[in-house]
């Protein structure tokens, strides 16, 4: 009994040794501060201590010998320890036991074998990778007890006959069950312990990263338990809703955070908060809301969704709430919103049609005046359909492109591909209403495109009058531009030089179309190749200077042009080329009559004095007309007016008599043409002032006896060559024509001259002013000539308009009744025409009673 009780105590001693070293090993792993070095040294020392405890707490088997865990702590040292661990138990165990001697001549081969045994196990496991588990350990204790007992048996003869007899029943038992037990079980636990330290560890890692991430989040989170307390929040949450003393109840959330409804004063349901509705197990995403933050007072905009927390029978066990805050998103997109809504506005004021197309070619914006008939048919509102579709609705619809009715399939390629690749210039369609329009289109930075349809129906009819009244003069004309090359150009020009007419075009180089000319021989004595160039260079030069410049050219085929040359304000050049071949011609002859009165000197130097006042006087007139210094005014009346000045001097023989006559009468007939042509700019300026707004009235009060003789006077000698008399009525009631003086005897003129030209020999012209009542005066023209039809009436007051059969008879410029009407509506009237054909007509002119002294300006 006394042996069984010494085992059980030895027992009870080994076993609080081992839950020691296991306590010891615990602590010391869990020194955050140890070097991995400094770990396995502290382990060897653990475990050498050990084995020196286990040494003095030996168990006495009765039998002489002691049974101990040393070689237990020796084996396990380097599975735990590793190299260092493993030499530091051996040296201490070794050391203590040799130090403590005894009847065993080796007493310190057994814990040897154990480390070495050990240190192998060690080496194989790190090899397969992994942890041994208790069947390796028990197998690690079995072999250590076998070879420890094989150990103790070969040294038998050292011990007493009676211990030799039961020495292998006495050992066998605890050293094959007790020790391998000890050791997979001491094992196990420190795997256990290193197991749940190394969770731990992982544990504190997610924890330290979960508190980061938790700190670092740029969206506020809070949580709240079941009962609706609040348990956790990260910083941003409270920089978001503000601090409050404690985490508030669940009851006072709405009254802690201050929160209302967006852009709102009522506050916000604290029973439909997110975080609220988490709790009751309720989710809901990006509810907006405002919070009156508690630290500054600021107001924000928060976006909040909330999830509850659910056990594992999917009940909530409380809830969490994520909010950010969209204060600047939301005043961005609400600028964003005011800046489209601008941009629209803008958009939809504009009077040229503006398209927007995205990436992938679909409208997406548009204003009204982009979306014509056909769109409008087949999609309602175009938004959303791909160029192609637009572009096919148009071609369907009325009006549409005059090529698209022409050749549909053409026109849809030559647009599409207008799209794909926008020119830089613009490009201008006609449809089939008339109606001229010019679009731009280019590449957004996002791969749309961006479109501007404007309509210029008004400037190609401007262009148009622009282009009638340049073929109308009795001259070559042409517009150059800076680098000359030709803009514009009429018919008369390509007739003085036929020869290289064929390459006059928009955008020809003058220089090629003299060389051209030069070498085919169109102007005299230019043959060589050196002489031409020297024309070109010449020519070159004389464009480059600053002045205007004016000179005869001989050409070819004897006759003479005479060219005047005006630069414009955009460093373009206007060319007017005149035929003075006759002048020329008469020219000559007069300085042959010149030399033959040369006896005439005070009569010539008599005429010379009235030939300067004459030329100061067309100094003054030209100076009057420098109004018409814009546009193309200057460069086509003075050229005009020399005209007009040599034509009258020859036409008055002021150098002497003219013969033979008849060049005489040719210098009438240019002088007839050229004011014809000066009476036709006139109109057209003055037309062209109404129809731009820039005309201006001076309303005052006119006689109308002096009105009726100033006009009668000026038709006077047309109506005696006619033999048309002329008669004039006049109301004693009416004491005045509140009017613009100028144009009214213009209008009065216009209507005279039309009535006296289209009157036959005998027949009768009457004007008479009367008052219509209190609002005011009529003026009447009335004749009894050949009379129109409403057709022909609709063609007369049309701009240029001239009735077939009379207008080349009369020289008619078609602009008179335009001109009458226009002025007639400037003054606030209108003019109205009856008529009858053969019957004679009527030209009435309503006018009101304005107040003298009256400004108008249209």
């Amino acid at each position: 009994m006394v042996q069984i009780g010494q085992f059980m105590l030895g027992l009870t001693q080994n076993v609080s040794l081992l839950a020691l070293l296991i306590v010891g090993y615990v602590w010391i792993r869990r020194v955050p501060q140890m070097t991995p070095a400094l770990r396995d040294t502290a382990i060897g020392l653990l475990f050498g201590l050990g084995a020196v405890a286990a040494i003095l707490t030996s168990i006495d088997l009765g039998t002489g010998l002691l049974l101990d865990g040393r070689t237990i702590l020796v084996a396990l040292a380097p599975l735990f320890g590793g190299w260092i661990a493993a030499l530091l138990t051996d040296v201490m165990a070794i050391g203590f036991r040799i130090w403590l001697g005894g009847p065993l001549h080796a007493p310190w081969l057994d814990m040897v074998v154990a480390s070495l045994l050990g240190i192998a196990f060690w080496r194989l496991q790190r090899r397969r990778g992994g942890r041994p588990g208790f069947l390796h350990l028990w197998l690690l204790g079995i072999l250590i007890s076998g070879i420890n007992l094989s150990l103790i048996l070969l040294r038998g003869a050292e011990l007493t006959a009676v211990h030799a007899g039961s020495l292998f029943e006495a050992l066998a038992a605890p050293l094959l069950i007790v020790n391998p037990l000890a050791t997979a079980i001491l094992g196990l636990a420190l795997q256990r312990e290193d197991d749940r330290l190394d969770l731990e560890r992982r544990l504190d890692e997610q924890t330290d990263l979960f508190k980061a991430i938790f700190g670092a989040m740029s969206d506020g989170v809070t949580v709240a338990n079941a009962k609706g307390e609040m348990v956790m929040r990260n910083p941003k949450a409270v920089e978001l809703a503000g601090a409050t003393p404690k985490l508030p109840a669940i009851k006072d959330w709405d009254l802690a955070f201050g929160t209302q409804e967006v852009d709102g004063d009522r506050p916000f349901p604290g029973t439909e908060l997110p975080l609220v509705r988490a709790v009751r197990g309720e989710s809901s995403d990006d509810v907006e809301l405002d919070v009156v933050r508690i630290q500054d007072g600021s107001r924000r905009t928060l976006s909040v969704s909330g999830r509850p927390l659910l056990d594992r029978d999917g009940k909530p066990r409380g809830g969490v709430a994520v909010f950010r805050d969209i204060t600047a998103q939301r005043r961005a997109a609400q600028a964003l919103q005011k800046s489209e809504l601008r941009l629209k506005d803008a958009i939809s004021a504009m009077d040229s049609g503006f398209a927007l197309y995205d990436a992938e070619d679909r409208l997406v914006l548009c204003n009204e005046a982009f979306i014509d008939e056909g769109q409008r048919r087949v999609f309602g509102n175009p938004i959303g359909h791909s160029f192609e579709e637009i572009v096919r609705a148009f071609m369907h619809g009325d009006p549409t492109a005059v090529a698209a009715r022409e050749d549909p399939e053409a026109f849809l390629r030559w647009r599409l591909e207008l799209h794909r690749t926008p020119p830089e210039t613009p490009t201008e369609m006609l449809h089939t209403d008339g109606q001229w329009m010019r679009f731009t289109e280019r590449v957004t930075a996002e791969g749309g495109r961006v479109a501007i349809w404007t309509d210029v129906t008004p400037l190609k009819q401007a262009e148009l009058r622009l282009r009638n009244a340049i073929d109308n003069v009795d001259a070559g004309f042409a517009l150059l531009d800076p680098d000359l090359r030709f803009v514009t150009f009429n018919q008369r020009l390509l007739e003085q030089y036929p020869r290289s007419a064929h390459l006059v075009v928009e955008g020809a180089r003058l220089e090629d179309v003299i060389r051209y000319g030069a070498a085919h021989g169109e102007y005299a004595g230019v043959a060589a190749p050196a002489e031409i160039e020297a024309l070109i260079a010449g020519v070159k030069a004389s464009f480059a200077g600053e002045r205007d410049v004016s000179g005869e050219v001989e050409l070819a085929d004897g006759r003479w042009s005479l060219v005047n040359r005006h630069r414009t304000e955009d460093g373009g050049h206007v060319v007017i080329r005149t035929d003075v071949t006759a002048l020329k011609r008469q020219q000559r002859d007069l300085e042959a009559a010149n030399r033959k009165l040369q006896d005439h000197a005070a009569e010539l130097a008599a005429l010379a004095s009235k030939l300067d006042e004459e030329k100061h006087r067309a100094d003054a007139a030209n100076q009057e007309k420098s109004i018409f210094l814009a546009g193309m005014s200057h460069e086509i009346r003075t050229p005009l007016n020399g005209i007009l000045g040599f034509a009258d001097m020859i036409t008055q023989e002021i150098y002497g008599p003219v013969a033979p006559p008849r060049y005489r009468d040719y210098a009438e007939l240019i002088h007839q043409s050229g004011a014809h042509l000066l009476s036709l700019i006139n109109d057209i300026l003055d037309l062209s002032k109404i129809e731009a707004g820039k005309a201006e009235l001076r309303i005052e009060a006119l006689r109308p006896r002096a009105l009726a003789e100033a006009a009668v006077t000026l038709v006077a000698r047309l109506a005696r060559d006619n033999g048309v008399g002329l008669g004039v009525d006049l109301d004693p009631e009416c004491e005045a024509v509140q009017a613009d003086a100028r144009s009214a005897k213009q209008m009065i003129l216009n209507l005279l001259s039309n009535a006296v030209k289209f009157t036959p020999c005998g027949g009768e012209v009457r004007l008479s002013i009367r008052r219509a009542g209190a609002s005011g005066v009529e003026i009447a023209v009335r004749d009894n000539g050949v009379g129109m039809t409403e057709e022909e009436l609709r063609t007369a007051l049309a701009v240029y308009g001239q009735v077939d059969g009379v207008a080349s008879r009369l020289h008619g410029t078609g602009l008179g009744l335009p001109l009458t009407k226009a002025l007639a509506e400037l003054h606030g009237g209108r003019l109205e025409i009856v008529s009858r054909k053969g019957a004679g007509t009527t030209a009435t002119i309503h006018l009101p009673q304005g107040a003298a002294g009256e400004r108008r300006t249209a």
